[in-house]
């Protein structure tokens, strides 16, 4: 039992497992030895125990340590798109010390109705999937999703006075856009599926029912509503903040540099992330106009026209307002400039 103590206390906690059957594995989120973290990483922890293939692959000063429960349906292609994955995320943080992120996927018997799911724990994702299908696109980017809130949410946390789901719109729809990218850098995704990823996101942001509804209005608990607007909201926010910084260095500087001052002040042990102190950083790294703009529609529930060079020199934003959407850029050849990306 965990004491009765703020979510935020220290504690130091080592973990042993005992009359583990032979053969088989205890792995808990945190990885082996001994920790010191807080007693809400603690109680986000995740124990389990059976037969698991093991996969380990470096980048850069990062470690990815995946396992696949026994029964996963093609752990030569997880592994694969996982090691592809990480290597593209460490190009964006640049860690600066090494890291290790682990992974456990476990396959769920085949269910027509139920969608693939996971969750990003202090210092580990699980990944619940269907055994019955093979690894493809949707598999690895839910990875990829799960992989970046390793870092944006966890390493650089959020916190504060606002409930969590407030500041969603960073921590959920910045991790959703750099899905999307991480996924193409990495390429698990090809041209097309890409291209049908972003007009995807676009439409479904313009079409959803809260589009216009601002943040502290939305029903956004899980379970709610409008859970999906603040990754959507947030994914389209992240790409005009991208774009805007591109356009303003003339293309020297991005939202990935964004992201390493957010590591930044985090290896300082900066105050977590809130809405006010994620303006804050924005505001400084992109402008004071920017921010502005951010604030209107993130909190504030503005419509965000995108513009037309959001996603980058490879395809166009076009229309306004809820007419969006995107196609390749006229006079380029779609799957050259994706293989340059």
């Amino acid at each position: 039992m965990l004491p009765d103590v703020p979510d935020d206390t220290r504690v130091r906690i080592e973990v042993g497992f005992a009359g583990v059957p032979a053969g088989q594995e205890a792995l808990w989120s945190l990885g082996p030895g001994p920790h010191t973290t807080t007693t809400r990483a603690a109680r986000h922890a995740y124990f389990a125990i059976g037969r698991f293939a093991s996969a380990t692959d470096t980048a850069q000063q990062l470690t990815l340590e995946a396992r696949f429960a026994e029964g996963h349906f093609d752990v030569p292609a997880a592994r694969r798109d996982l090691g592809k994955l990480l290597a593209a995320e460490a190009k964006i943080f640049a860690p600066d010390r090494p890291e290790t992120l682990r992974v456990l996927v476990v396959p769920m018997p085949h269910d027509d109705d139920a969608d693939d799911h996971g969750t990003s724990l202090t210092g580990s994702a699980i990944l619940w999937m269907d055994g019955g299908l093979k690894w493809g696109e949707a598999q690895a980017r839910l990875a990829a999703h799960e992989m970046f809130h390793l870092y944006l949410g966890q390493i650089i946390d959020r916190g504060g006075d606002e409930p969590d789901e407030r500041t969603y719109w960073f921590s959920e729809g910045f991790t959703e856009h750099y899905t999307d990218v991480v996924m193409a850098r990495a390429k698990v995704y090809d041209a097309q599926g890409w291209l049908e990823m972003l007009r995807l996101r676009v439409r479904r942001y313009h079409q959803h029912p809260q589009c216009e509804t601002p943040n502290d209005k939305a029903e956004m608990r899980w379970g709610g509503a409008a859970i999906q607007l603040p990754y959507l909201r947030g994914s389209m926010v992240a790409a005009y903040v991208d774009a805007a910084m591109r356009r303003a260095s003339g293309g020297k500087r991005s939202l990935d540099d964004l992201m390493r001052t957010l590591l930044g002040r985090a290896r300082r042990h900066e105050a977590p992330l809130d809405s006010e102190r994620m303006l804050g950083v924005i505001a400084a790294e992109a402008g004071k106009e920017v921010a502005a703009t951010v604030r209107a529609v993130a909190l504030g529930g503005q419509r965000l026209t995108l513009p037309k060079d959001a996603f980058g020199p490879c395809v166009v934003v076009t229309g306004e307002g809820d007419k969006q959407d995107v196609v390749a850029a006229p006079g380029v050849d779609l799957a050259k400039c994706f293989a340059s990306l």
